[in-house]
């Protein structure tokens, strides 16, 4: 495909023309199919207001290429048409409002408002080591797979004070896919989804979150899939319909990575209180050897629900798809039962004043604890 350029007179407030550009890694041929209403090909955008839109199918707002550079600010972003190839939707970031792809590429996000309406419409999204830098931006998804901040392949996301909403299945308000991606999200954040399958927060590769309040009404709070990891401090999170948060591998992309059931998925909590008010376990683990930590943090569920659950699902090799954890609470005030099925495993340490009560334990569960920590039926 032909490459644009980005010039004046490319739409609204000028900077950035329309046109097809092929974003260097991973991807092959997919790189190749990627489009822009507007395309920063290897210059420098800077855009200050307006409402810039794409309303065609597999095209992106703006699509930033080969080390373009782009600075939106107080701009409103507006992406309609559905994606009609999956995979390059999750995988590569076709059909989103905002795409960086390639090393050297970036995106500056200040002020602005990004609403997409489309299936399989992610809002921001960074692919193959592009990099977006985000403060004080509104996000809204309507449809499926339109995630909030996206990325894959070592695309990095670095926000602060955003406001994202989603309402589609699949629609994490921040995900990594394929390709340890890193999202990083400070300040006053509030994340709210509403999907069947849309967590707050979904890892195939690396995100940390400080300081947001969140809401999942269709899934957990938290998903890590495969090798990969969540980190939560000073956060308020809510599922209203399922586990507080699940880890497990699928086998699919990174999960299919050869060395994946021998490395280990890391949640680590602090600081912070996670709420889950269906009738699933706080935390569950399958098919996975993961690491949990929780330190002076609340984890809020029914009396009748469990605190830890592993066992075999879906996934894996029947027979050897059982979880495996070893998870230490320190500082905490917990309740609910901890078990194991008969191929899963864990080791549970309480530190540092630790009470966990009405805990019925179960299976190859071991747990252990200081002197300063205690476990009650």
């Amino acid at each position: 495909m032909p490459s644009g350029s980005a010039g004046a007179g490319g739409g609204q407030g000028g900077g950035a023309g329309s046109g097809q550009g092929g974003g260097g890694g991973q991807g092959g041929s997919v790189t190749q199919l990627l489009s822009g209403a507007y395309l920063v090909n290897g210059v420098k955008a800077t855009i200050d207001g307006g409402t810039w839109t794409s309303t065609k199918a597999d095209q992106n707002v703006f699509l930033v290429v080969n080390g373009g550079s782009l600075t939106l600010t107080n701009a409103t972003i507006v992406k309609s048409g559905d994606s009609s190839n999956e995979d390059a939707c999750n995988f590569y970031g076709l059909n989103s409002a905002v795409l960086v792809v390639g090393k050297g590429s970036t995106a500056t996000m200040t002020g602005c408002t990004v609403k997409t309406a489309a299936e399989g419409s992610n809002a921001v999204f960074a692919a193959s080591s592009g990099k977006v830098t985000i403060d004080g931006i509104t996000i809204s998804t309507t449809k499926g797979s339109s995630r909030g901040l996206d990325g894959t392949y070592s695309g990095q996301i670095t926000a602060s004070d955003v406001d994202i909403t989603t309402k589609g299945q699949h629609c994490a308000c921040l995900a990594t896919d394929r390709g340890a991606a890193v999202i990083t999200v400070t300040g006053d954040s509030t994340l709210s989804s509403a999907g069947n399958g849309s967590p707050l927060v979904y890892s195939t590769g690396d995100i940390s979150v400080t300081g947001a309040t969140g809401t999942a009404t269709g899934a957990g709070t938290m998903v890590i899939e495969g090798k990969n990891q969540i980190a939560i401090t000073d956060c308020t999170f809510t599922s209203t319909a399922s586990t507080g948060m699940m880890i497990y591998q699928s086998f699919s992309g990174d999960a299919a990575d050869s060395d994946a059931t021998a490395s280990k998925s890391s949640m680590t909590i602090k600081n912070s209180t996670v709420t889950a008010n269906g009738t699933e376990p706080m935390i569950y683990v399958t098919n996975t050897n993961c690491q949990v930590n929780v330190s002076s943090s609340r984890l809020v569920h029914k009396s009748s629900t469990a605190l830890l659950s592993l066992a075999k699902d879906q996934w894996g090799t029947s027979g050897s798809n059982g979880g495996h954890a070893a998870v230490t609470f320190s500082g905490c005030t917990l309740t609910g039962a901890m078990s194991a099925d008969s191929i899963s495993k864990a080791t549970v340490a309480l530190k540092n004043g630790t009470k966990v009560t009405g805990s019925k334990v179960s299976g190859s569960v071991t747990v252990t604890k200081d002197s300063t920590s205690s476990l009650a039926a």
